[in-house]
């Protein structure tokens, strides 16, 4: 009885946790562009950076681990600032129905602002 038990709850348990964190914070991140600004919005607080800001923009595939699952390969994009010892990160499966309209939004604004532009996902 005891194993049922404890079976139940290690196979539940990751559902749980991720249903709980999901349910947390649904909106994630969210990245506007103007024509010499970029706004990252995170949680309730909001980074305006502009184009002499940004340090560069990078679109790769990194690994990331999810709970106790292996580590899968994913789409990412990077924003680097200059005020930012780290960059802002936003994974494709945080935000899928966004993710091509930011790619897109984001190579426009490198070309018109002269930012740097690294594309290692074409």
């Amino acid at each position: 009885m005891i194993y049922l038990v404890i079976l139940i709850i290690f196979i539940l348990l990751p559902f749980l946790l991720k249903y709980l964190l999901l349910k947390k914070n649904p909106k994630g991140q969210r990245i506007y562009t103007d024509d010499a600004e970029i706004t990252i919005l995170i949680e309730d607080s909001s980074v305006n950076l502009s184009y002499s800001k940004v340090k560069k923009i990078v679109f790769t595939e990194e690994k990331r681990r999810k709970f106790f699952v292996w580590p899968k390969t994913e789409e990412c994009i990077k924003i680097f600032s200059r005020e930012r010892p780290n960059p802002f990160v936003f994974y494709k499966s945080s935000s899928k129905k966004f993710f091509e309209e930011y790619k897109d939004k984001l190579k426009e604004f490198a070309r018109n602002n002269r930012v740097n532009l690294v594309d290692e996902l074409s």
